[in-house]
């Protein structure tokens, strides 16, 4: 399912509330992992060479990022050294499914889910 929203319909929110949505919001990433078949989490993405899983991998990687600026900063270093030829940003990505890529699905969906209720 692909859809598009126009940025400048979207109502603006105070930090406070997109706060207080964040937990739900994940919760609901969550959910919808957790309702994939195995083939659809085999099904390419939008984003050339990735899978879904590959993107929920980079997903719960980069929600950890967020909360832990070391974890950036090494998986930047990583991704520097193990993919020269990509950007820093794009290096860091592929660093973050490499990480992911012992875990089942139903691990990753229970990561996403303890990350959405710190």
């Amino acid at each position: 399912m692909n859809s598009t929203v126009n940025a400048a319909t979207v109502a603006t929110s105070t930090k406070a509330d997109a706060a207080a949505a964040y937990p739900a919001v994940m919760r609901a990433v969550a959910d919808a992992f957790e309702a994939l078949t195995p083939e659809q989490w085999r099904l390419d993405t939008e984003c050339t060479g990735w899978t879904v899983r590959h993107l929920a991998a980079h997903f719960l990687g980069a929600q950890e990022d967020v909360l832990s600026v070391p974890t950036v900063l090494w998986r930047r270093e990583r991704g520097r050294r193990r993919h020269p030829h990509l950007s820093l940003l794009d290096a860091a990505n592929e660093v973050q499914i490499a990480d992911h890529a012992g875990l089942s699905t139903a691990e990753l969906c229970r990561c996403v889910w303890a990350i959405s209720s710190m």
